[in-house]
């Protein structure tokens, strides 16, 4: 004979479940050549983690990018899901290691970094958090995964001198000679209280075609509403684990 249970006791256990809460950040993407793209950020939260997810479509719908990063206690999840082929990866990060995987889930590479990671839909997540580093003259030393040369490549992040209404700005740069081919600069601008991403100018992790050579997105980008920042968790700090 089945059990009867009780509606009370369904409710109980239903307001038991974790409850995801999502906020939406729409922006504008200014290409260089004139273009405009537009680039939307979902967070959702949970108890045990938090999704960031970014989206690129093109004026007509066609979707030029998208990633996900999951954010857990111990680990971090990122991954491009459309774009150029030679931009689609998954990029597991744990405190000790970094593993790339194709979309097939395939292990491409791996690593342990040395540095704390700077994934690009994070740059300026981190320098808020780091603001102690990246004021320092030679300011912070930081990763980013390159799955196409199958490593992690020196970039470094400064903090530079705040606009005339007190918004911080800080700047991501090459941090070698061999990321200069690739990699030019990004400036973003937060709020003067260090909890919202304002803009962002420079270079971008979107592809300007999705055929041929990959080349990347030189262009300005402005949120309608600023997106609020992220604690980010030791996994993407590094060694030197920052505060």
């Amino acid at each position: 004979m089945k059990r009867h249970i009780p509606a009370t006791v369904w409710l109980l256990w239903a307001a038991c479940l974790p409850v995801q809460a999502a906020t939406t950040f729409d922006g504008t993407l200014r290409e260089e050549g004139g273009g405009e793209l537009r680039l939307v950020e979902a967070i959702t939260t949970t108890p045990s983690e938090t999704t960031l997810t970014r989206r690129v479509d093109e004026p007509t719908g066609a979707q030029r990018y998208a990633s996900r990063t999951v954010l857990g206690a111990d680990r971090v999840v990122w991954s491009v899901g459309a774009g150029h082929p030679a931009q689609r990866v998954t990029v597991e990060i744990t405190s000790g290691e970094v593993i790339a995987r194709d979309p097939s889930g395939r292990e491409r590479w791996r690593a342990k970094p040395e540095a704390p990671l700077c994934l690009p839909e994070l740059v300026a997540d981190l320098a808020v958090q780091a603001d102690a580093q990246v004021r320092d003259e030679e300011g912070l030393a930081c990763l980013i995964p390159i799955d196409k040369a199958k490593k992690l490549a020196p970039l470094r992040l400064r903090r530079m001198a705040d606009a005339d209404d007190g918004s911080r700005r800080y700047v991501l740069q090459p941090g070698s000679l061999g990321m200069r081919l690739f990699f030019s600069r990004q400036t973003f601008t937060v709020s003067a209280d260090g909890r919202r991403l304002l803009a962002a100018d420079g270079q971008f992790e979107v592809a300007r075609s999705l055929d041929g050579r990959l080349r990347y997105v030189d262009g300005t980008l402005v949120f309608r509403a600023p997106r609020e920042l992220l604690k980010l968790p030791s996994a993407l700090l590094g060694p030197a684990r920052v505060p």
